[in-house]
């Protein structure tokens, strides 16, 4: 039987990792959103490809994972989950492709208040809501979204090789699989709670 990694064992314990994450982006937020945008990932550079700035590439990045967890076809979300939703840019982009209803999650206080006014000032206020809430304990019933989008934010939860059921929110929290409950980060197993 598998156990939780314990602090005895050189391991952060899940409350200490979740606060680490959220002082982590309370306090660097502002930062990203000045460099980066309001896309706090990687972008999309295909190779041969002309030189593009880094805003083009990151939504370029979201319209090709978005392609193909739609497999290709033309199903359209009705609403969307993102899981890890920085300051919510990634909601904002696929509300303004589909048309569609959202919501985000993140552990960062900070980041939840900044999507919330990032996307009442783009006029999306009432069709996108951002709050605090752990991927891992999510606070929604099963199937309440059609897409669940979660993109390099997947690196900061815990045992996601020895606890599949740790990403059970992908499969859970998606109704009729319309779209696809879509996943993209970094990971290195076996380091997710080590301390050194």
């Amino acid at each position: 039987a598998l156990t939780e990694p314990t602090a005895e064992d050189g391991y952060r314990s899940r409350a200490d990792l979740k606060r680490g994450i959220a002082s982590f982006y309370d306090g660097s937020s502002a930062l990203w959103e000045r460099v980066w945008g309001e896309h706090m990932h990687h972008g999309y550079y295909p190779a041969g490809s002309k030189r593009k700035d880094h805003v083009q590439a990151q939504s370029d990045m979201m319209d090709e994972v978005l392609l193909w967890a739609r497999g290709g076809g033309e199903a359209v979300p009705r609403r969307v989950l993102d899981v890890g939703c920085g300051v919510g840019g990634s909601t904002r982009h696929i509300a303004r492709a589909f048309g569609c209803d959202g919501v985000g999650i993140t552990l960062s206080p900070y980041q939840a208040k900044r999507a919330n006014e990032l996307s009442a000032a783009a006029g999306l206020g009432d069709q996108l809501s951002f709050q605090v809430a752990d991927a891992l304990e999510m606070p929604f019933p099963d199937e309440s979204f059609d897409l669940v989008w979660s993109l390099e934010s997947g690196e900061h939860m815990p045992d996601k090789v020895s606890r599949g059921s740790r990403y059970k929110w992908r499969a859970q929290s998606v109704s009729e699989p319309q779209v696809a409950a879509m996943s993209y980060s970094y990971t290195c197993t076996g380091c997710e709670y080590k301390l050194h």
